[in-house]
């Protein structure tokens, strides 16, 4: 008999210690579902947006917990007596719904970038080879003093505009010597906190209206490139502040908002803006930009998931070119280029007008 007992009270323990940890489980599990939710529906919170630039690590996560917290949740209720197993598995069925709705919420989100049916009609538009644009942005990184990298990837990929990110005003005239586009700008816009976010354009097109205080104190250029006679195309390269902390993470949105103000001056024009925009394209701020202005897209969609910045596996993407809807879009490619942690973004564009080009 006293064997008996404490075999009862050595399984009741373990079955006291196993629903703790169960509990556990489910309890942090659902936590990060619904840190997940928030995220893809509010904007202005640092830690919510940090979590948003990583979404598609962050929903392998959530898939991994909630299978892990599925398999804890069978066995859990196997061991419950048969009287208090309905009560329970209502509630917890209903913790389970909304876990999973929220991780089929984010896959949708994240798989919506390799939608490309959009862009596979777009390639059947201005077919003519002349009116082909090729268009780059690369963040340098300020203490990359490598150039020939960025030399040999202008020359191989037969670029036509190139804007850079964390330039110096060194390395700007080091390359202007050597990179063949003939046209350039360089812009040191001296900000307080980085003077990394010095930005420069390089153009086989002559450049014209250039204005670098559209968005005071970031790292912008504003410029009419001119691709022949009377065809333009305005273009636009910024780069914002990183969301360090939830003062730069502000200051960064003011400057989108005022970008968005900038941005209604050009709607009838042809546009592309491209940059480090310390923005991810999982953001509610990076879908809310393109929902204030409608007449932009962005010129990744459809490529994949094609991440820009960031150590190892932890990845996101932050650099963007959008362009105006009339500007059909044939293929978007990141490149690597030794001495960055970014990586180039490439876009090949085709405009409905004639583009001459100057050697």
């Amino acid at each position: 008999m006293l064997n008996q007992f404490r075999t009862v009270h050595y399984e009741l323990g373990t079955m006291s210690m196993f629903s703790r940890l169960y509990y556990l489980l489910l309890t942090f599990t659902t936590f990060c579902a619904l840190l997940l939710l928030g995220a893809r529906m509010f904007e202005g919170i640092w830690l919510l947006e940090i979590g948003i630039s990583f979404l598609p690590l962050v929903t392998l996560l959530l898939a991994m917990l909630f299978i892990v917290t599925f398999m804890a949740t069978t066995l859990y209720f196997s061991q419950l007596p048969q009287e208090s197993r309905s009560i329970r598995r209502l509630g917890i069925g209903v913790v389970l719904l909304f876990i999973f709705s929220s991780l089929i919420l984010s896959t949708i989100q994240v798989t919506s970038a390799l939608d490309n049916t959009v862009l596979a009609q777009e390639r059947d538009l201005n077919k003519d080879s002349s009116n082909y644009l090729s268009i780059g942005f690369f963040n340098k990184f300020y203490y990359n003093y490598q150039h020939l990298p960025i030399i040999e990837a202008v020359a191989n990929n037969s670029l036509d505009i190139l804007g850079m990110a964390e330039i110096s005003e060194s390395s700007y005239q080091a390359l202007k010597e050597q990179i063949n586009l003939p046209f350039s700008y360089y812009h040191d816009c001296h900000c307080q906190f980085n003077s990394g976010d010095s930005v420069a354009v390089f153009s086989r097109f002559p450049l014209s209206d250039i204005k670098t205080d559209g968005i005071a104190s970031t790292g912008m250029i504003e410029a009419t490139a001119e691709l022949s006679g009377s065809e333009k195309v305005k273009l636009l390269v910024i780069h914002p502040d990183a969301p360090m902390s939830p003062f730069y993470l502000n200051r960064r949105n003011m400057l989108l908002k005022k970008l968005d103000i900038l941005l209604q001056n050009y709607r009838e024009q042809k546009v592309i803006v491209m940059g480090d925009f310390n923005l991810s394209s999982w953001s509610p701020t990076f879908t809310k930009l393109l929902t204030m202005n409608p007449f932009l897209k962005d010129s990744a969609r459809g490529y994949g998931l094609l991440s820009t910045w960031g150590p190892y596996f932890i990845r996101t993407k932050i650099d963007h070119i959008l362009v105006s809807q009339n500007i059909a879009v044939s293929n978007f490619a990141t490149i690597g280029i030794e001495g960055s942690d970014h990586l180039m973004i490439k876009a090949e564009l085709r405009l409905p007008m004639n583009i001459q080009r100057f050697e």
